[in-house]
C-alpha cells in the first residue's frame, strides 16, 4: 500500500517528505513555511493579522507577538500592532490569566504545578504568573480542587482512608503529583 502511495505522487519536495513520513510510521503532514508578506511593514496588515487571531480564541502578548514575528513582520510593526490593541483593551494578559487560572479551578483537576506550567505554556511573563497564582490559588483553594478530583476518582478515600493499603496510598499520592499538587496538599 505504502509502495503504492509512493507511486501515485510525484517525488517533489514536500511530497517526498509526505511519503518518506508515512513510510517511517509518522502520520503528521511535515512542516509547510508561510508565504512570504507582501508587506512586512504594514501596519494595517499587521493589525487586521492581530485581530485575526484574536477571533480564533483569546491570546496573551506573547502568543501574538510570536505569531506575528513567525509570520515575518518587522518588529516595530509588532510593537505598534500590540500597543494598538493593548489600548483597544484587547489584550490584556492579567485578565488572561486570572480567567485562565479560574476555569482550571472550576472545571479541571490540576493543581498549582500545572497550572503554572500551562500559564508558561501561554508565553505570560513570570512575575505575571506567581502573582495570578498567589491571589487566585491559594493552598486552602487548591485542596478543594484535590478533594473534588478525589472524590471523583477515588469517592471511598475520603471517608475511609484507613482501609487503603500504603501501596494504594502511594499510587493516589502518585495521581495527585502527576496533575500538579502541591507536596503539602498531597500529604494532607
Amino acid at each position: 500500500m505504502r509502495a503504492a502511495i509512493g507511486l501515485i505522487f510525484s517525488l517533489e519536495s514536500v511530497e517526498f517528505d509526505f511519503i518518506s513520513a508515512c513510510y517511517h510510521g509518522n502520520t503528521r503532514m511535515p512542516f509547510r513555511k508561510a508565504k512570504p508578506l507582501k508587506h512586512p511593514d504594514s501596519a494595517e496588515h499587521g493589525y487586521s493579522y492581530a485581530i485575526f487571531l484574536l477571533s480564533l480564541r483569546l491570546r496573551t502578548e506573547g502568543e501574538i507577538r510570536e505569531k506575528m514575528r513567525g509570520r515575518g513582520y518587522d518588529e516595530s510593526v509588532v510593537n505598534q500592532v500590540l500597543q494598538q490593541l493593548f489600548d483597544l483593551h484587547y489584550l490584556d494578559d492579567q485578565r488572561f490569566a486570572e480567567m485562565l487560572v479560574d476555569n482550571f479551578k472550576r472545571y479541571k483537576y490540576y493543581g498549582y504545578q500545572s497550572i503554572k506550567q500551562r500559564l508558561f505554556q501561554k508565553k505570560l511573563p513570570k512575575e505575571l504568573i506567581a502573582k495570578v497564582l498567589e491571589e487566585q490559588l491559594p493552598p486552602e483553594e487548591e485542596r478543594t480542587v484535590a478533594e473534588r478530583f478525589l472524590r471523583k476518582e477515588f469517592p471511598k478515600f475520603l471517608t475511609d482512608r484507613e482501609s487503603f493499603s500504603y501501596a494504594q496510598k502511594q499510587k493516589i499520592a502518585q495521581r495527585l503529583q502527576a496533575r500538579g499538587f502541591r507536596g503539602q496538599i498531597i500529604s494532607k
